[in-house]
């Protein structure tokens, strides 16, 4: 048993690695955070089952059935996975790295709604650009040089942005209340198996949040989801923090209180609450978690970058896994405040180091990332003066703007010699 959790960890954490990356690759830049988004609906939809369907086993009253059956019943899922990926299309940038550019072009016809072939043209001339300027730019791919050693590309800053995202996703408390949750009803007051029903109405709330999340990664932005998101899951926590206070100082638990039915509305305020900030998390934080670590990357270690991304979620998730259940014992309802006063430091951090990636193609983000400075606002500026220096000199060698250049013909190099779209220049 516990060998085989091992082997099927690693199976996780190589599908948690790779769907990801390979949605991001295929995906068009204007609906890439919105394709990631759907997955985790899905996802999530596929977790809300598997608490449902625990429980109904679990009230069979026979205990080997009740997790022998789970765990093979997931081989049906794994099944079909292994027939139906042989139907999906390979990523466009990984078959142009291999020189495969005719495979490459296929696949982007048939994954973009604008399949005319100018624009399929461009859009694989900025990927070889860019493979071009990686090849001649990167010293080393293995995890600790990319870690460890600066280089043109920036591969460092890209991996600590990619750690940070996962690590601060994992803080935000989300682990606190999805695996602890009938823990946490309790402290709300509920007793005997209302908090079990609870946990599983909060998972289906969290399915259906993320259909929120489809529709405002990419209207909205990353870094608005992941600011805001932080913003009202601290205000959220704070709240259920101080109800909770007003429901453990009655002790409805242990024994009658005069004032007995004011705890309960206090209960029934912070299951609310709860309720809430679960969704809040889902519309925002879970999407952008996972995407950010995907877009940051150049092809040449997209993966591996992502890898990073992967393991810092798992030290995550195990930190705040293995610490709650003794929180919950010595501090009680402070456990809401202890993760609400991290994500407003949360709020900071993306602030100051992690640019905006919504809407800009995979290629753009590579000239981005390569500006000196660490903090947004100036690297934006630095995109943005590079992007306007190389637009004027283009379209000053091809002569006057009203008589030579046709103003929809935006496609300009940027400052490292990359083919991209003028119009995407944005403000931090």
């Amino acid at each position: 048993m516990c060998a085989a959790r091992v082997v099927g960890g690693i199976g996780v954490g190589h599908l948690n690695t790779i769907i990801p990356i390979w949605s991001s690759e295929v995906a068009d830049a204007k609906s890439r955070g919105a394709f990631i988004a759907f997955e985790f609906f899905l996802g999530v939809g596929g977790a809300t089952f598997a608490f449902w369907f625990e429980y109904a086993l679990a009230l069979t009253n026979n205990p080997l059935l009740a997790w022998r059956f789970p765990i093979a019943f997931q081989v049906v899922f794994l099944v079909i996975v292994l027939v139906a990926i042989n139907f999906f299309p390979e990523s466009p940038r990984w078959l142009a790295k291999m020189g495969r550019y005719d495979q490459a072009r296929d696949v982007l016809s048939r994954c973009r709604v604008d399949a005319s072939p100018t624009k399929i043209d461009e859009e694989l001339e900025q990927i070889k650009h860019v493979i071009q300027i990686e090849h001649s730019s990167v010293v080393s791919h293995s995890y600790w040089r990319m870690l460890v050693s600066r280089d043109s590309m920036n591969t460092r800053r890209r991996v600590i942005l990619a750690i940070g995202v996962q690590l601060m996703q994992k803080f935000t408390g989300i682990d606190f209340i999805t695996t602890y949750a009938p823990q946490i009803f309790g402290l709300a007051g509920y007793k005997g198996n209302v908090p079990t029903l609870l946990a599983g109405g909060d998972f289906i709330a969290y399915t259906f949040s993320l259909l929120l999340a489809v529709y405002l990664i990419d209207r909205v932005g990353r870094r608005k989801v992941m600011i805001w998101g932080a913003a009202l899951m601290g205000i959220t926590l704070s709240v259920a923090g101080v109800l909770d206070y007003f429901v453990l100082q009655y002790d409805i638990v242990d024994g009658p209180h005069p004032d007995a039915r004011l705890a309960q509305i206090y209960g029934t305020i912070t299951a609310g609450f709860i309720y809430l900030y679960t969704c809040i998390f889902g519309s925002t934080w879970i999407t952008a978690g996972w995407l950010y670590p995907t877009e940051i990357f150049p092809v040449a270690t997209r993966a591996k970058g992502s890898a990073w991304s992967s393991f810092a979620f798992a030290i995550g998730n195990a930190a705040v896994v293995m610490c709650v259940p003794y929180l919950i014992q010595t501090v009680t309802f402070y456990i809401f405040i202890i993760f609400a006063v991290c994500n407003f430091l949360i709020i900071p951090i993306v602030y100051l180091f992690y640019p905006e990636t919504a809407n800009r193609s995979l290629e753009e983000l590579d000239v981005l990332f390569t500006s000196k400075s660490v903090l947004v606002h100036k690297a934006e500026e630095e995109y943005k003066q590079g992007l306007l220096y190389d637009y004027n000199h283009h379209r000053h060698r091809h002569g006057d703007a009203n008589d030579d250049v046709d103003d929809d013909d935006t496609s300009i190099l940027s400052p490292n010699n990359n083919t991209i779209d003028a119009r995407n220049i944005q403000d931090p």
